[in-house]
């Protein structure tokens, strides 16, 4: 039969661990957050310089795809699911 000091002991051990771990993950995250948003908008920054020197290149623009012909009304509200 278990001795109920071991069982306690036992218990509040686990609570203890378990207050550690949630302490090192709060920590983790606080220390880190601030970089992590950093870290995203320095990326922002650089793929939206990027993709404003890909526009201002000067490069032409490839041609806008011609519209094709109107859907017919049964089509449009999905009455042909197939081909």
């Amino acid at each position: 039969m278990w001795d109920p000091a071991v069982l306690t002991i036992g218990f509040a051990l686990m609570i203890v661990a378990f207050a550690a771990y949630i302490t090192g993950c709060v920590h983790q995250w606080t220390r880190h957050a601030p970089d992590r948003r950093t870290a995203f908008c320095e990326g922002y920054d650089v793929a939206a310089q990027a993709l404003m020197a890909v526009v201002d290149s000067g490069r032409p623009m490839p041609p806008a795809v011609a519209p094709g012909p109107a859907p017919t009304v049964a089509f449009a509200r999905g009455r042909y699911r197939g081909s």
